[in-house]
């Protein structure tokens, strides 16, 4: 027996300190390898005092193998040692070991204690065999698979590649034991996996690895390197070179290899080595280009030119200063890499070391040449090189003077011919350099510098006031200036026949008119001698201008066609003119034309009509034709409808602007089911003819309505009209809807929908309806309102004053304003109303207060529904609110101490006034109620001296100081307290009892009497009311909760300033109590 795995043992084992299976637990799984371990093995020890008769085997799927009663076991499979019983070792030995031994065996001892232990007879999976992609390409996904066959339990699959591990893709399990299992890989390789090795470990519980390898083939575009000869990137200007292209490619099979220079392909280059013999002279990039059989892939290199410097002196070759003025050069030098020195020389001596040379005051002898030489190291050798200039000295010219031949007296030359200027300087006034010649019109120069001003194909635009100015760098002379005017009047050059007749066929009908003339002419059009708009709908205008000759020439040809229409009908016959103007007066010359429209007949109508059987039915043939309609007949069959006894036929010609129109209609007087069906209407005129048929029906729902369109809008309505369908032989009316609700019934093929909201989608359809049924609803036109710019308010808030101000000025808008607590959600305030204002409007804000306000603008006589954003919100401090909510509570809080404070003094009054006897210390027994409880009576520990008889005596304490008063009142109550005497006095003692009835009769009298002088004060009484007012400013001596002793029924109703008492007409018993049923009151007292 070998033990092959430990996978996971399933242990069970119920041990304590007297434990009679002293066998450790098993540690996993028992493994034995299927036709190698021969013998199973299960330890089980138990100790020597174990009762044998309570010792068992057995297996999850075989029962019990094993009892230890009578040594008995199943089978010759299985054995235990004979002397088990005197050695305690139970252990199971399993033989001939096969798949089915394969289980959970238990070694039990009675009910107590169990050990469990796992046997696997496995089988090692096969070799596994990979299988890869016949070609395998970089970037691109492949799949390997690996197949094992024999293994039990199921094998487990591990791929890797080189060094780095790789989840399988899929698992296939086999069907059987044993049977096959495929792993799977799905990777994306790239040129660096190139020869690595794909390893598929398979292995299970018998933790036996079996390996399957494979090498790589990734074939890949090829990996370009461009580079030089030498490894630099650099070369001299013009220096010979060689560029090195290499390439690592799978396959290493080259198709085609392309050089390329600045992006442009060097024909004839195919190897890996370009060669430049003639250098280059700027910065070159250059590009490789190379090609397997995978793919194309391309490497660049960018090569830097060193050169010499190429030295340029700002003022040129050649230059002259003035006398006496100061001489600046400046030398530049374009050279790689930068120029490290400059140096001015002239007459071999070096003047400065610098790129600026500056001479002041030249004089002539300073004239000569002046050379720069400018210094650079391309590649690290020094080079040099230069530039030099002319410098000379100047004279300025003399006054010059202007001559032309002027016709007289206008000044005026005709535009179109040619005119000379010359401008003459005295003998000797040319000055040094040369002076040059300038000549302007007004302050404009015009081009030529030599002494004479030719200007050839004159034009309007040529007039004005010319000079010529003679100059050289010492100043300049201006001859006097001579006023020149050219121009020629608009003339017609070309136009349209003056006759012309438009068809149907026409293509691009239009008229055309030419003009010449300075300015430049511009064309109207009329048409009936009425003006035609730029903006017109019916007509558009080609206009184009030219130079011609030194003319202008306007060509304007007027358009058949514009927004309305695209041909020519027959409103467009009359008459025609084109006139042009410009800002020298209008043309002498006028284009007239007179258009004629002439078209073959044409029928309209729906090509229907409609009646019932035994109605009237009118069959209608209306044709348009020009020239006249000579024949226009209705047919049945093929055979012209003549005047009958069944038939009435009229033949009625309109003449609407011209003789264009014919309305031809068949009437029958009682339609029968043989009159249904097609007729044909047939209408000639001198350019052809046309047939159409018109289909009499039964009278039914009518047609579908056509072209639908949108004829305007603004944010809140949308204008729209379409083409009525043949009615179906009934009057008909339309049905407008708008997303899919229909709206309202007209008769027109217009409307307008309202009140909508701006910047919205609505859906639009219509439908035809008659009293036999509808038609179907058209298409949705689809029309989004126009947006809606809003006015904002402005609000400011005074926080102390409780005002809100608006700025707004809008008779278009209104405002509402708005409050919020939480800066994110407003309500309306001043419920909800929107208020025009027009600049500024305040208002008074009221509880419940905000702390934060805003408003909003929203359009009048909408109901608030369209509005804009809120404004900029105004923020109240928290300090503001708190303040305000403790002064309504402070408010809220002293009317109550108000209240109780009255209600406390009508007590206490009443109190003092309910006897008519001194209250001296005494033992009260407490009497027993009737409902059986024993009610205490505290009786004070002084003699007090109030006289009860008096409704107004009050108590007075005997300090005029209320808080030490407080004080010794709360140290004698507490005194009392402590030594009062509860006795308990029997329900039988009746004197006790009548005696107390007496005094609460007494207290009634005395409390009647006090209402009455509360309500009518003796006339004897101050006016300042001395006792009473003593007694107010006592009350704080007095415990509150006095008024909620149940001792005390009667409250003060607190009406006005005047108090006054209910009466309970029951109330609990307190203090003494009677056993009859009479009510009764007991004054309780705590006096101070």
């Amino acid at each position: 027996m070998t033990l092959k795995n430990t996978i996971l043992l399933v242990l069970l084992v119920q041990y304590s300190w007297t434990a009679i299976i002293i066998t450790p637990p098993y540690e996993g799984t028992l493994v034995y390898e299927n036709g190698q371990d021969l013998v199973g093995y299960l330890p089980c020890i138990m100790r020597p005092t174990a009762d044998s008769g309570k010792i068992f085997w057995s297996r999850a799927n075989g029962g019990t193998i094993y009892s230890g009663a009578g040594g008995s076991l199943v089978g010759e499979k299985y054995s235990v040692d004979a002397n088990a019983a005197t050695t305690g070792n139970y252990s199971l030995v399993i033989k001939n070991l096969n798949r089915n031994d394969s289980d959970t065996y238990r070694c039990q001892y009675s009910a107590d204690e169990t050990l469990i232990g796992v046997i696997l007879v496995a089988d090692a999976p096969g070799q596994p065999t990979i299988s890869a992609p016949s070609q395998i390409t970089e970037d691109t996904p492949s799949t390997f698979s690996c197949e094992s066959t024999g293994g039990y339990p199921n094998p487990t699959f591990t791929w890797s590649i080189g060094n780095q591990l790789y989840p399988e893709t899929s698992y296939t399990a086999p069907s059987v034991d044993g049977g096959l299992a495929v792993s799977t890989l799905d990777v994306t390789l790239t040129h660096a996996d190139n020869r690595k090795e794909v390893k598929c470990d398979v292995t299970n519980e018998l933790q036996r690895t079996f390996t399957a390898t494979h090498t790589l083939d990734v074939q890949y575009k090829p990996k370009v390197t461009v580079k030089l000869d030498g490894g630099i990137s650099v070369v001299l200007q013009q220096s010979s070179f060689e560029v090195v292209c290499s390439v690592d490619a799978n396959p290493q099979e080259l198709k085609s290899i392309t050089w390329k220079k600045n992006s442009l392909v060097l024909e004839g280059e195919s190897s890996l080595t370009l060669s430049q013999p003639g250098g280059i002279v700027l910065d070159t990039v250059y590009e490789c280009e190379v090609e397997n059989s995978i793919d194309r892939a391309n490497g660049v290199l960018s090569v830097s030119v060193h050169y010499a410097p190429k030295v340029s002196i700002d003022k040129g070759a050649v230059m002259a200063v003035n006398e006496s003025t100061n001489l600046e050069l400046n030398c530049n030098a374009d050279a790689v890499p930068s120029v490290v020195s400059y140096r001015w020389v002239k007459d071999g001596a070096v003047m400065v070391r610098a790129k600026r040379l500056a001479m002041n005051s030249m004089t002539r002898e300073m004239a000569g040449i002046y050379t720069c030489v400018a210094s650079n190291q391309p590649l690290g050798v020094t080079t040099s090189r230069n530039e030099s200039i002319q410098v000379h000295v100047n004279y300025k010219p003399e006054q010059p003077t202007l001559s032309v031949q002027i016709p007289e007296p206008s000044n005026i030359y005709r535009a179109g011919g040619t005119i000379t200027f010359h401008c003459i300087l005295p003998d000797g006034g040319y000055g040094y350099p040369t002076a040059t010649y300038q000549w302007f019109r007004y302050d404009t120069q015009l081009t030529g510098n030599s002494s004479e001003l030719t200007i050839s194909a004159t034009r309007y635009q040529d007039t004005g006031n010319y000079s010529c100015t003679v100059a050289n760098l010492l100043g300049s002379k201006q001859a006097e200036t001579l006023h020149v005017k050219f121009y020629d009047v608009p003339e017609l050059i070309s136009s349209s026949e003056s006759q012309i007749n438009f068809t149907r066929d026409s293509v691009q009908p239009s008229l055309q008119c030419g003009f010449h003339g300075v300015p430049r002419p511009e064309v109207s059009w009329y048409f009936n001698d009425e003006l035609i708009p730029d903006d017109s709908s019916k007509y558009s205008f080609n206009n184009s201008y030219s130079l011609v000759d030194g003319f202008w020439s306007s060509q304007s040809q007027l358009l058949f066609s514009g927004s309305t229409r695209t041909q020519v009908d027959i409103h467009d016959i009359g008459s025609y003119k084109c006139s042009a103007k410009s800002e020298i007066g209008g043309t002498n010359t006028e284009g007239q034309f007179a258009v004629d429209f002439h078209f073959t007949p044409e029928v309209m109508g729906y090509g229907k009509a409609a009646a019932d059987v035994g109605e009237k039915a009118t069959i209608t043939c209306e044709v348009l034709g020009l020239p006249r309609v000579t024949s226009l007949d209705i047919l049945r069959d093929g055979n012209i409808i003549t005047a009958g006894p069944r038939y009435n036929v009229t033949d009625i010609n309109y003449n609407v602007d011209a003789t264009y129109k014919q309305h031809k209609s068949v009437t029958i007087d009682s339609v029968r089911p043989t009159d249904l069906g097609e007729y044909e209407c047939r209408a000639v005129n001198s350019l052809g003819r046309v047939e159409r048929t018109i289909t009499l029906q039964e009278s039914g729902a009518p047609d579908t309505p056509s072209h639908l369109i949108l004829t305007g809008k603004t944010w809140d309505s949308i204008d729209i009209e379409w083409n009525p369908g043949f009615d179906g032989g009934r009057v008909q009316n339309f049905i407008v809807s708008k997303d899919g609700r229909q709206l309202n019934t007209i008769s027109a093929h217009s409307t307008q929908l309202t009140t909508l909201y701006p910047e919205t989608e609505y859906k639009i359809s219509v439908l035809a309806t008659n009293s036999l049924g509808s038609s179907t609803a058209t298409p949705d036109l689809l029309v989004t309102t126009d947006s809606l710019d809003f006015i904002v308010p402005t609000i400011q808030v005074d926080s102390e004053e409780n005002i809100v101000t608006v700025y707004f000025n809008s008779s278009k808008f209104c405002v509402v304003i708005m409050g919020s607590d939480d800066g994110i959600t407003y309500t309306p305030i001043f419920d909800g109303e929107c208020y025009e204002v027009e600049g500024t409007k305040q208002f008074e804000l009221v509880s419940p207060f905000y702390s934060n306000y805003a408003a909003k603008s929203c359009v009048v006589g909408r109901s608030n529904d369209v509005c804009s954003a809120v404004s900029e919100i105004v923020e109240i401090s928290a300090e503001k609110d708190d303040s305000t909510k403790w002064i309504v509570i402070g408010s809220v809080a002293g009317i109550i101490a108000v209240v109780l404070i009255i209600a406390i003094i009508a007590v206490i009054i009443r109190r003092q006034k309910g006897s008519n006897k001194k209250l001296t210390k005494a033992s009260i027994s407490a009497p027993i109620s009737k409902s059986g409880h024993i009610n205490p009576v505290m009786t004070p520990s002084e003699e007090l001296d109030i006289d009860l008889e008096n409704p107004y005596s009050t108590y007075i304490p005997p300090s005029n100081n209320l808080n030490t008063f407080n004080s010794e009142f709360k140290a004698a109550q507490q005194h009392e307290l402590e030594n009062y005497d509860y006795t308990y006095a029997s329900v039988q003692k009746k004197s006790a009892e009548q005696k107390s009835l007496a005094d609460c009769s007494a207290a009634r009298t005395h409390q009647a009497e006090l209402g009455r002088h509360l309500s009518t004060p003796p006339a004897e009484s101050n006016s300042d009311n001395t006792e009473q007012d003593t007694l107010d400013n006592d009350l704080s001596v007095f415990p509150v909760d006095t008024l909620d002793s149940p001792d005390f029924p009667d409250f003060p109703d607190i009406v006005g300033n005047m108090p006054h008492y209910q009466r309970f007409s029951n109330f609990s018993e307190s203090g003494y109590s009677t056993p009859d049923s009479r009510a009764k009151k007991v004054i309780y007292e705590v006096i101070v």
